[in-house]
């Protein structure tokens, strides 16, 4: 972990760790990737007594973003379904082109959720800075929210970075 994230919140510990083990240090194919993290976020999640959704394997839907965690009353099946909160949303990109990366990006600055995670790759160590500080510039000033981004370096280590 790196110096913008030195002080993170439980939680997003919690969240660098589940990333952490995900992937073992291993690089993998985009798609063993996004399986697998997805899978670390959907435990956690629920551990957390969240509702995930976004994890293909599992009954719960897809939705706007890769994945979700929120809390619901009622059923699809019985039309009655209410979003009472939603606490995290994740985007994941492995494409490296910026401009695929910020149009991803982008979809968390929508969100009304406190944690905005985006997970991304760059095998490139000098282009690692320059699209963190990127995805600063895009984002809107704080309202009680907080982003997470992770990038998956090419050597398989992760560099975080949070702010408000």
């Amino acid at each position: 972990m790196d110096d913008c994230c030195r002080n993170p919140t439980r939680i997003e510990c919690e969240i660098i760790k589940a990333v952490q083990r995900a992937l073992h240090g291993k690089l993998l194919g985009r798609r063993e990737r996004t399986v697998r993290i997805k899978s670390e976020l959907y435990d956690l999640g629920y551990r957390h007594n969240y509702n995930v959704w976004g994890v293909p394997s599992q009954q719960e839907p897809g939705w706007l973003w890769d994945l979700m965690w929120l809390k619901r009353e009622g059923t699809l099946q019985e039309a009655n379904l209410r979003i009472k909160e939603i606490y995290l949303v994740c985007e994941i990109e492995w494409n490296t082109n910026e401009g695929e990366l910020l149009w991803d990006f982008l979809k968390l600055t929508v969100c009304d959720a406190p944690v905005r995670l985006f997970i991304f790759s760059e095998t490139n160590p000098e282009r690692i800075d320059r699209k963190f500080k990127m995805l600063v510039k895009a984002s809107p000033a704080s309202r009680d929210f907080k982003y997470l981004a992770i990038c998956v370096c090419g050597d398989g280590r992760l560099e975080t970075r949070a702010w408000a």
